[in-house]
């Protein structure tokens, strides 16, 4: 069936309103971009101005929305029988249509970020190449899908490369010479993405419909609460190492209780009846987690300024 492309804007409208809504991913993109400037700035000492902050989060907002795009072309095939109910397979938004609007945000993308300088466009695009690398499922799919918690490991990783441009856009320095401490803050992100990404696919009991696996179906719901878990403790630990300056002393451990008690709290919650209902807030707790970690460092920054 032909697609008229008068309706692009409201048929792209509805795809965003259903796989990219704003509402949702634009405070997670500000939280993520917000957190690795300060992480960048504590370290650099260097304080870019507005504007440079304003083209860093632009283009990591266009580059989040690739991602998107990826996977629904890449996952295609499998969502025409798996969910036959989102934009692509059900004929809303076209394939070829995805990969020239895909296309088109990576030229935007790095034409954007060839303003801010070489640094810049170093870093990014070391981030951009591994995208592509993601989207071609690093050319061996049909090995790497059936190991469920492997591919989500090697997709996740481009949360650390997306980090590392922000860092090169903010300081004007070169991938290769970024402090030791910033470049060791790509495992923070890989870390804190891997958690929304294990606990995005935990379900209580009966709640999969068995068309797609699930991490608490592979590893049953201790299995998928440590998983989570495990990262967000490394995650907190990892950045009170690498940066001990970033929050005062006093800070450290009601941090560190803020952080990671709803996760705690929600994964017991979670473990003692691992039902619908129960699963669903372990989700929402865990899916927080991303937005307050990097909120935090945001928050710590800003009154470490206002201290002194």
């Amino acid at each position: 069936m032909a697609i008229d492309r008068r309706t692009a804007p409201v048929r792209w409208a509805g795809f965003i309103r259903e796989r990219f809504p704003l509402l949702v991913h634009l405070p997670l993109v500000l939280a993520f971009g917000g957190g690795n400037l300060v992480v960048a700035l504590q370290v650099s000492g260097n304080q870019p101005g507005a504007d440079r902050v304003v083209t860093i989060l632009a283009v990591t907002l266009l580059f989040f929305f690739r991602l998107r795009l990826f996977d629904e072309l890449k996952d295609h095939d499998t969502d025409l029988t798996e969910h036959p109910e989102r934009p692509l397979p059900r004929g809303l938004v076209s394939t070829a249509e995805a990969m020239r609007v895909a296309a088109g945000g990576l030229i935007l993308e790095g034409a954007t970020i060839l303003f801010l300088g070489w640094a810049a466009t170093a870093g990014w695009a070391l981030a951009a190449l591994y995208s592509l690398l993601m989207y071609r499922e690093f050319f061996c799919g049909r090995w790497l899908r059936p190991k469920m918690e492997l591919y989500a490991l090697t997709h996740t990783l481009v949360a650390g490369g997306l980090g590392g441009f922000i860092a090169c856009a903010a300081t004007g320095t070169a991938p290769w010479n970024l402090p030791a401490a910033v470049m060791t803050f790509a495992l923070v992100n890989w870390s804190v993405f891997n958690v929304f990404e294990f606990a995005r696919k935990t379900y209580g009991k009966g709640e999969s419909d068995g068309r797609a696996e699930t991490y608490s179906e592979r590893l049953g719901p201790v299995g998928a609460v440590l998983l989570s878990l495990g990262w967000a403790g490394l995650a907190v630990i990892l950045t009170g190492y690498l940066f001990p300056k970033l929050l005062p002393t006093s800070w450290i451990w009601p941090t560190r209780l803020l952080l990671l008690g709803p996760p705690v709290l929600g994964s017991v919650y979670y473990l003692l009846r691992p039902q619908r209902n129960e699963a669903r807030f372990f989700r929402a707790v865990f899916s927080a987690f991303l937005l307050v970690f990097y909120a935090v460092l945001i928050a710590a920054h800003w009154l470490r300024g206002s201290a002194s």
